[in-house]
C-alpha cells in the first residue's frame, strides 16, 4: 500500500521527455497492449466481464502523459 504522506512517485526524466513527444493514441495503443499482454490473464472472468464496453483514461501530470483504452473482448 502506498503511504498517502509520501510524495508520488515520478518516471525518470529521460522517460518523461520521451513520453511528452509522441503522440497521444501511440501511448495509448502501446499500454493497452502491455495491459492486455501482461494482465488480463491476472483479472478474474468476472472482473472483466464488468469492464466489458466501458472506456479509461490515465493521467499521469509529472510526464505529460494521457492514456485512454477501451475493454472490449475480455
Amino acid at each position: 500500500m502506498i503511504d498517502p504522506r509520501s510524495p508520488a512517485p515520478q518516471l525518470p526524466r529521460p522517460l518523461r521527455a520521451l513520453t511528452s513527444r509522441l503522440p497521444g493514441w501511440m501511448l495509448s495503443a502501446a499500454f493497452a497492449r502491455v495491459l492486455d499482454l501482461g494482465l488480463r490473464r491476472r483479472f478474474p472472468l468476472d472482473v472483466l466481464e464488468r469492464l466489458e464496453g466501458h472506456a479509461f483514461t490515465i493521467i499521469v501530470d509529472d510526464a505529460n502523459v494521457e492514456v485512454s483504452f477501451c475493454v472490449e473482448h475480455g
